[in-house]
């Protein structure tokens, strides 16, 4: 029985697809946010009630501006007629349901910053500084382009974020006396979610129906997105850092 050529060329799109991703993978380690000073002093137990005060404040501007994120990522029609209907009957599902999930950690992030001492409506009513509103917009723009952009933003903002969970939890409770599901549940829900999150937006970068590295900037597309959501990741910690601990 032959075998058609498409499924060769199938495998080798795939299989560079991989490659590329494997890359991306990289870039995540070199730029690990728990290698940011900030997260380092959190497991260290250097940080103040203070500092993490404001810190939930800022990172509160991320969290709720995922759902929308995700949302803008289930709207999006860039994409062309012939792979439109694939797209959809394999991950709006998928997309629709992490959205919905997304939703419902914004109340939990509201929860861990009130037991920190965070009025409830002072969180809601801050805006953020400069560079951490800075971040969110470069996101949020990643979010509106094409599904490439989006699905390597929202893959490098999650896949470590498991791991983040769980050093966070440990330096909650060791130095912080933090330990209550109240104020603890967005962490403990984070440390497996997002593995599943993470695996819809690697299925869409490696999936040849969606993707083809052969159409030149492909790969740059999803690298250079990778970064960008990397480096304003750090970003919200650099401007943690500056407005609430150096300064």
């Amino acid at each position: 029985m032959m075998i058609p050529n498409n499924y060769y060329i199938g495998r080798r799109i795939s299989n560079n697809l991989m490659l590329t991703v494997n890359e991306l993978n990289r870039e995540i380690e070199q730029r690990s946010l728990l290698k940011h000073p900030f997260y380092k002093a959190w497991t260290e137990g250097r940080l103040t009630t203070s500092h993490l005060k404001g810190y939930s404040k800022e990172y509160f501007q991320l969290v709720k501006s995922i759902p929308q994120f995700v949302q803008n990522i289930y709207n999006n029609k860039a994409i062309d007629d012939t792979r439109q209907e694939y797209y959809h009957s394999n991950y709006l599902d998928s997309i629709k349901q992490i959205q919905q999930e997304e939703n419902d950690h914004v109340s939990m992030w509201i929860n861990f910053a009130v037991e920190l001492g965070i009025d409830k409506k002072e969180l809601l009513e801050y805006r953020g500084t400069d560079d951490v509103n800075q971040a969110i917009r470069n996101l949020n723009k990643l979010s509106c382009s094409s599904i490439i952009h989006a699905a390597s933003m929202m893959y490098s903002l999650e896949k470590e974020i498991p791991k983040i969970s769980t050093t966070k939890l440990e330096g909650l409770e060791k130095y912080y006396a933090i330990n209550n599901l109240n104020a603890i549940n967005y962490f403990k829900i984070h440390q497996k979610i997002d593995i599943e999150h993470t695996k819809v937006w690697h299925d869409i970068l490696t999936d040849h129906n969606i993707n083809n590295p052969r159409i030149k900037g492909t790969r740059n597309e999803i690298i250079n997105s990778a970064i960008l959501s990397l480096e304003s990741q750090n970003l919200i910690l650099d401007s943690v850092c500056e407005n609430y601990i150096y300064n």
